[in-house]
């Protein structure tokens, strides 16, 4: 890229993040963001964390709390700038994403490529399909940790250069500061071991292809060892002698059907490939390129390692696609600049990069409005973000039930009315930030880390009489909330094939008041109701 681009490439990266991320929806979209917008609120009003009762609840590991950085920090926004949460979750997933390919640049830095190629890095990471709907008006724990990642890689990372080795008392800041703020955003940040690991892993076949005669062949057997350690883990995962086993079925609903290894894999590949947009192929010549490299950069070993690592769990595809999501378009960057490298010109070159610029831009915006699109289920009710009969549902909860227990046949308008009311779900009513819980009476059982990452629990401990608070807090309720699109039956409206019939809800118009009833939604006056 020539010398008067970099202000202009840089405008270029800025304005493709702010507008693939810029609302499409006239309200905030998500699901498990509304349940954060309720703590945010009951943190705010409270004006201190007073579930805090141990150290391990700011990072979401004592039962009943979640960790709680992204928390106080949207809070502590909120309160200064005086938005809402709507504004403050607006402008907040804007300014993360930002940060997040700033982080993605810097990293990028370090794989030692041309600036068209760390563009392209940068960009890989903007239009992403998957960091564009994390990002999308919401509060997202999972993105912001992303975000972290990126920062604590790059210090890592940094902290290996002479320059910065010789005073490296900020960067041991920096990344102390970030190891601890990972766990504290989401508990994926418990992995912090593996990150870790993989850099030392990355650092050990760096020096030792350095050192190397013959660097090239060196090169080959380094990635040679990280593709078999890759396809070892894969395997032992397919067996399932994993920590995070995925459900039966996950990936059929893709090209192929079947359950052997070989179908898994290639559903697999489908589903990353959705996930990362058209520019995660340049992740293949990445590896490829690293062949023919007498010396490749610590951070593209950094990459390799993390993935041939990142195989144990690769199956899981909810809550660690995203992390390896981060180590794959990482080597976008010497992919990219393998391809621009084949070009004999200049002008070639820039017409390559406006080219895929164009081309990962307009499929990352197709993509997003067919997610949204393919979200709407009129049918039920149900959209993407939040819909004007639930916000009427909600106003008139706290105009007339203020502070009052609900339930509600729709596990997706629970949450959403809640965060648009002073009313409590029972759903999430034993979160201790809700303040219905005497923390007091609470029965808990040590039971370890080693317990926390073997079994994937989400908390430190295990709160024996959980059942008996939650069976409390259903017979206190005072409301229920049903969607009129299936009165006699209960579910999720954003999937009509979980809804089944209930009789507590069959029978809840006869016995029960109605006392709000919207186009969409009613609510019923159900104290002591327990058909």
């Amino acid at each position: 890229m020539g010398r008067p681009l970099p202000r202009v490439a840089g405008a270029l990266l800025v304005a493709v993040t702010l507008l693939l991320r810029w609302p499409l929806t006239p309200r905030p979209t998500g699901s498990d963001s509304f349940e954060y917008f309720v703590q945010v609120a009951s943190l705010r009003d409270a004006g201190a964390m007073e579930w805090l009762l141990h150290p391990a609840a700011y990072f979401g590991l004592y039962p009943g709390t979640s960790p709680a950085g992204h928390l106080a920090l949207t809070a502590a926004f909120e309160e200064t700038t005086g938005l809402g949460f709507e504004g403050s979750a607006l402008l907040l997933s804007l300014a993360i994403s930002l940060l997040g390919v700033a982080g993605m640049w810097l990293l990028a830095g370090e794989l030692g490529v041309s600036p068209a190629a760390r563009w392209l890095a940068a960009l890989s990471f903007a239009v992403a399909p998957r960091f564009i709907t994390f990002a999308l008006w919401r509060l997202s724990l999972r993105y912001l940790m992303v975000v972290l990642l990126l920062l604590f890689l790059w210090a890592l990372l940094r902290s290996q250069h002479r320059r910065y080795g010789r005073h490296p008392a900020r960067l041991i800041a920096l990344g102390l500061a970030l190891g601890l703020a990972l766990p504290a955003v989401h508990r994926m940040g418990l992995l912090l071991p593996g990150f870790l690991l993989a850099f030392a892993l990355a650092a050990a076949l760096s020096r030792w292809q350095a050192g190397a005669l013959d660097r090239e062949r060196a090169a080959r057997q380094g990635v040679a060892f990280c593709i078999g350690l890759g396809l070892y883990l894969a395997y032992l995962t397919y067996l399932g002698g994993t920590l995070y086993a995925p459900s039966e079925g996950l990936f059929s609903v893709y090209l192929f059907e079947g359950e052997t290894l070989p179908v898994r894999f290639a559903n697999l590949a489908v589903h990353y490939g959705l996930l990362g947009g058209p520019l995660l192929l340049l992740a293949l010549l990445g590896v490829g390129g690293t062949l023919q490299q007498g010396r490749p950069a610590l951070a593209t070993w950094l990459a390799l390692a993390w993935l041939a690592l990142g195989a144990y769990v690769i199956l899981d595809r909810i809550y660690l696609v995203y992390l390896l999501l981060v180590g794959m378009l990482l080597l976008v960057g010497p992919g990219a600049e393998m391809l621009l490298r084949e070009l004999p010109s200049r002008r070639s070159r820039a017409a390559l990069v406006a080219a895929l610029f164009v081309l990962s831009g307009v499929s990352a915006a197709v993509d997003l409005r067919d997610r949204i699109d393919h979200m709407e289920r009129p049918e039920t009710g149900y959209s993407y973000h939040v819909r004007e009969p639930t916000i009427a549902a909600a106003f008139w909860g706290s105009a007339h039930a203020d502070s009052e227990l609900f339930e509600a046949n729709d596990i997706k308008r629970t949450r959403r009315v809640d965060a648009y009311s002073g009313l409590i779900a029972t759903r999430d009513a034993d979160r201790l930030v809700q303040g219905v819980i005497d923390p007091a009476a609470m029965e808990l059982e040590y039971l370890g880390w080693r317990v926390l990452f073997t079994e994937q629990n989400d908390h430190l401990w295990t709160w024996e009489n959980r059942n008996e608070f939650n069976e409390n807090i259903s017979a206190d309720r005072s409301l229920s909330l049903v969607n009129l699109a299936f009165p006699e039956a209960t579910g999720s409206s954003s999937i009509p094939e979980s809804i089944i019939s209930s009789t507590h809800y069959r029978w809840i118009d006869w016995f029960c008041y109605r006392v709000y009833a919207g186009d969409e939604l009613a609510f019923y006056w159900s104290y002591g109701y327990a058909v």
